[in-house]
């Protein structure tokens, strides 16, 4: 089963979200920030850094939506979220081995992973890659505490502590951090973006919704719309925005680029499995290769590296 490391195992590679971005110490049995003087709690081995109080409306109901009861059936059912669908998995797996393609190249150890929710990709990529240490967040407790359970098979060592994407509290920058269809949950993923690349950090890889002039003209038919568990309607990824932000912080910038048809769309067309559904997954990635030379397609997947 994964080890859950103690907060004060790895608090030297976080800092308070206070304006003084406060160096934090171990205080009995939580965790204090010393220039503000907060106190934030230690709960199921999870350091929760996120006051609810103090998040605006759109996170308030990003957290609601994410507010898992703790049964044992409930925890089963995200533990076990590569069992749910044939057709999620294709996708997932896609994205994941070009994910692990990048990270291979940036020589890393160990990573943070922000927004990993109840861990289901944490699970397939250390299903691909073995880890010694990894350290996971999400804007949401309860989630991370399911994580420990999602990853009960694996070796590795894990830091889990709850934050803000908006407020990342990582003050380390020579790190790889790993952000997975995450930053479409907040108000505006290229100010997201922005201001993690703004930290400095020496890798950032990331998996995300994107649009283009194809995604644009179904989005005024009204076929590619989406509406987030929260209520948010998110503004997906524009690679030439992200272009820009790189250069501004001084990034080179790799893309991968795939085409990903909503599930329930697919339902539409296929009942169950068959060679149908096997057929139509064979074409949608084989367009996916072609428009990847355009860098066109419904999902990007990035590495993001400081230049020296």
């Amino acid at each position: 089963m994964a080890e859950i490391l103690s907060p004060a195992r790895f608090l030297h590679l976080l800092s308070c979200a206070c304006a003084a971005e406060g160096e934090l110490e171990a205080s009995g049995e939580k965790v204090r920030c010393r220039a503000c003087k907060r106190e934030f709690p230690v709960v199921d081995g999870v350091l929760d850094l996120i006051d609810p109080g103090e998040l605006d409306a759109d996170k308030t109901r990003e957290l609601k939506a994410h507010a898992y009861e703790l049964t044992q059936e409930q925890i089963e059912h995200f533990a076990n979220k590569d069992a749910w669908s044939r057709y999620y998995s294709h996708f997932s797996d896609r994205k994941i081995k070009t994910l692990l393609e990048y990270l291979e190249g940036t020589g890393c150890e160990e990573f943070f992973s922000l927004g990993v929710g109840t861990g289901f990709e944490l699970k397939k990529i250390l299903s691909k890659k073995g880890f010694k240490k990894i350290y996971a967040s999400d804007l949401s407790l309860s989630a991370l505490r399911i994580v420990r359970h999602t990853l009960r098979d694996f070796s590795a060592s894990v830091g889990l502590f709850t934050s803000d994407l908006d407020e990342c509290p990582i003050k380390v920058k020579d790190v790889l951090v790993i952000v997975y269809e995450a930053m479409h949950h907040t108000n505006d993923m290229h100010k997201t973006l922005e201001g993690l690349l703004s930290k400095g950090y020496r890798d950032v890889l990331f998996v995300e919704p994107s649009t283009n002039i194809i995604v644009g003209l179904l989005s005024k038919l009204g076929l590619a719309e989406r509406e987030e568990y929260s209520g948010l309607r998110p503004k997906w990824l524009s690679i030439r925005k992200t272009r820009n932000i790189c250069r501004k912080y001084g990034y080179g910038a790799s893309f991968t680029t795939m085409w990903e048809v909503p599930e329930e769309y697919f339902r539409k067309l296929y009942k169950g499995d068959g060679l149908g559904q096997d057929a139509f997954l064979k074409l949608v990635d084989g367009i996916s290769w072609v428009t990847d030379f355009f860098n066109t397609g419904s999902f990007t997947i990035a590495h993001l590296r400081k230049r020296s």
